[in-house]
């Protein structure tokens, strides 16, 4: 039973926290339109968060709610949850400018420019007005060469670098073991044989 009273007063809870929602004072003022604040954003797939501009006009009396959506556009259409994801679609706005949060996802293949539409479905204390719609544009950046290349060219340096290194290592044995070949020699530790060499070379030449 007490389980039973626990589960009801939970429900009226959850009922009355929804209701509030539903039930809250929105703008009463007529003559207020909801838009979009610009007809085309244009961003880097590899862009990440990015915002869609809202914008309220006219005097207001209370804040706006607007409920977005977004639809597949163009011949490459950008689809949602692959291509990007928006935060919320419900947007509160109550200082004359609100945004849509939307996150790019990015990836490695080379593709068209990918399209898609955010645009106002409704709103709450406000006329929806002409201006109901912004085209996204997400620019392929795996095809650009600079950015493409990017990696290569760094990776070439890394190269160019440890060559450079190894190179200086081999001469500097190659000069220390020359010094130790000849400090042996003028020790007595070792016999110069390159020395010795020439030498019987010009004997030879002179028993001819």
């Amino acid at each position: 039973m007490k389980y039973i009273k626990l589960f009801m007063l939970l429900a009226v809870t959850a009922f009355f926290a929804a209701c509030s929602d539903d039930d809250a004072s929105w703008n009463t003022n007529a003559d207020v339109t909801v838009e979009m604040g610009k007809t085309e954003v244009k961003v880097k797939e590899g862009a990440g968060l990015f915002n869609v501009p809202i914008v309220v006009k006219g005097e207001t009396t209370a804040p706006v709610r607007v409920h977005v959506s977004m639809r597949e556009s163009g011949s490459n259409p950008a689809k949602k949850d692959v291509n990007y994801m928006v935060t919320d679609t419900t947007i509160i706005v109550s200082d004359g400018a609100g945004k849509v949060e939307v996150k790019t996802v990015d990836d490695d293949e080379i593709n068209e420019n990918r399209t898609f539409e955010v645009y106002i479905v409704s709103a709450d204390g406000a006329k929806v007005g002409a201006n109901s719609s912004t085209n996204v544009v997400l620019r392929d950046n795996d095809s650009e060469f600079y950015e493409q290349l990017q990696g290569v060219w760094k990776m070439k340096c890394v190269d160019a670098t440890i060559a450079n290194m190894k190179a200086k290592r081999a001469r500097d044995r190659a000069r220390d073991e020359a010094e130790r070949q000849r400090q042996a020699v003028e020790s007595g530790e070792q016999t110069d044989w390159q020395q010795a060499m020439r030498e019987w070379e010009d004997w030879e030449k002179t028993q001819k």
